[in-house]
């Protein structure tokens, strides 16, 4: 299981850059609407060049089963994070390792997601009509006692990620907060849109990992 995320990558040179500064996963958003979609054609750039260095995460956003298997399978990804309203069962006819983006508002029950087959959650923030990417943070100060709601069939803990509004100015004490298993960001660490910022990605990089290890002491 992947600890640091680095997510909405467009072009192959980003996507050395975050490993060759520590990523353990990146993300390649395929949702159309999103300033930082990828098509199957670059995707397979991206991928041909980390060559397996990190995990490769496809984003998705309330497509079919047999949508997000089209394309997948070709680009031999084997990890997928269901980004909408995706349901338990969809997520069932994936072979893959799944990630399920949730984001609570107040007050938010997470015990109902225990049966959802996936490896971990990510958490983000909620914004009506949105689907991630919008730099907003959540109230980290609410998150440990909603993700402890969060147990598998056998009443074990899932794992979390923490998303939403992290930066490097702030993903330490967000995790020294929260406690999440690992982040996700793509915003924060950019320039522009689709675009990463070299500096931004090192920073955000050492100080999660930095914070995740103190976090497990």
């Amino acid at each position: 299981m992947f600890r640091v995320k680095i997510c909405g990558i467009t072009v192959s040179d980003d996507a050395r850059m975050a490993v060759e500064c520590g990523a353990d996963a990146i993300g390649l958003n395929f949702c159309p609407q999103s300033p930082r979609f990828v098509d199957p054609s670059a995707a397979r750039r991206i991928v041909d060049a980390i060559n397996g260095k990190a995990l490769v995460v496809a984003v998705f956003v309330n497509e079919s089963a047999d949508s997000i298997r089209a394309v997948v399978e070709p680009l031999g990804i084997g990890a997928v994070q269901l980004s909408g309203d995706e349901s338990a069962e969809l997520a069932a006819l994936l072979p893959y390792r799944v990630l399920k983006a949730i984001r609570p508002s107040p007050g938010t029950d997470l015990s109902g997601w225990s049966a959802y087959p996936c490896e971990a959650f990510l958490l983000d923030a909620h914004r009506p009509g949105s689907y991630g990417g919008t730099g907003v943070a959540l109230d980290w100060s609410t998150l440990p006692a909603v993700a402890e709601t969060a147990r598998d069939a056998d009443g074990e803990p899932m794992r979390w990620l923490l998303a939403g509004g992290l930066t490097p100015d702030n993903v330490r004490e967000a995790i020294a907060t929260c406690r999440p298993f690992g982040v996700d960001v793509a915003s924060g660490v950019e320039s522009a849109p689709g675009k990463k910022d070299r500096l931004k990605v090192y920073e955000f990089i050492q100080r999660a990992k930095e914070g995740l290890a103190i976090a497990r002491t």
